[in-house]
């Protein structure tokens, strides 16, 4: 949605797209606040306005740089430091981006090329001098012109994550990405047949192969 229509709107005056947040607090509305534009991608923080109190409270955050810096490609990776401070907790971020896949998602609302990016993310919280750490995996694909269309996000300190467990979310068009790029196809220099996997005596073994 366009930040200029939301409370936090004088606080985050570059922000130049805003997304509302459901906080399932009665009387209570947030957003959170992107820098979006062809060259990068960027979040501000979050606005949270409390309707009995009649109060607004911001939410700044600080980062070492954009979380998206576009074009992207596949095999891009970067890392990415947030800081932030709200209700006396500081909350240091530490996020691994990497662009390790790409294809073509289809459901009912169409096909998309997307770039699959696996986030690591390592999160500090410090509160009333205890310290919390979570990590946490993600995946986020990302199609032009469409920005993210999927995330799965799996469970925190989940090492291995199946997805078994975790949250799924279906998004189109709020991050305004339109410089996506993804690379040629990989022709294979010659013939090769890999192992069975698991094992050839396996009855739904599978068996891959590279053609010149």
């Amino acid at each position: 949605m366009d930040a200029d229509s939301t409370p936090g709107a004088d606080v985050f005056r570059n922000a130049t797209l805003a997304s509302f947040v459901d906080t399932f607090i009665p009387g209570m509305t947030a957003y959170t606040y992107y820098l979006a534009n062809e060259q990068a991608f960027s979040p501000l923080g979050m606005a949270m306005y409390i309707e009995v109190l009649d109060s607004l409270i911001t939410v700044p955050i600080e980062t070492n740089r954009p979380s998206y810096q576009f074009p992207i490609r596949y095999g891009d990776q970067w890392d990415l430091f947030v800081h932030s401070n709200a209700f006396d907790q500081e909350t240091y971020d530490t996020i691994h981006f990497n662009v390790d896949a790409w294809g073509t998602i289809t459901d009912v609302a169409g096909s998309f090329n997307c770039l699959r990016v696996h986030l690591f993310e390592i999160s500090l919280e410090i509160s009333e001098g205890d310290a919390f750490r979570t990590t946490t995996h993600e995946y986020i694909f990302l199609a032009e012109r469409f920005g993210a269309v999927m995330t799965l996000t799996g469970p925190d300190n989940d090492d291995v994550p199946d997805f078994q467990s975790g949250s799924f979310e279906r998004l189109i068009s709020i991050y305004g990405a339109n410089s996506v790029t993804k690379p040629a196809p990989l022709t294979p220099a010659g013939i090769v047949l890999n192992p069975a996997f698991p094992n050839p005596f396996n009855p739904s073994a599978e068996i891959s192969y590279s053609l010149p």
